[in-house]
């Protein structure tokens, strides 16, 4: 509760890229990450969640991706969603197809590619 947005990204960056599911659950029950306020936070908390598909994140998921427009946090977590397999692939074109008319042309664009591939 002390931490701040630093050590915060630190923990939540150093922490192993696969983790079970009791683990990530108790994770966002102790920090709300699927709702925290700080975007770099949530973003390492969302590549984490997605890296092991955690599927109770995939609300938290689409609403960054609509909410959020920047391209280093876009970009990254629709790549990680394509190599997640059907569940991955499938939220990532759901999401895109309502979030895409929000985007900056150019991140468009990159995600168009992305999404192709």
């Amino acid at each position: 509760e002390h931490w701040n947005t630093m050590q915060r990204q630190r923990y939540l960056q150093t922490l192993p890229r696969e983790l079970p599911a009791e683990r990530l659950a108790a994770l966002q029950s102790a920090f709300a990450l699927d709702t925290i306020g700080n975007m770099e936070v949530r973003f390492d908390w969302l590549a984490l969640a997605i890296n092991n598909s955690h599927a109770p994140s995939s609300a938290a998921i689409e609403r960054f991706l609509s909410e959020q427009g920047r391209g280093k946090f876009i970009r990254p977590l629709y790549r990680a969603l394509m190599q997640r397999g059907a569940w991955g692939q499938a939220l990532a074109r759901r999401t895109y197809a309502h979030a895409r008319a929000g985007y900056h042309p150019i991140v468009a664009a990159a995600v168009d590619r992305i999404l192709a591939s």
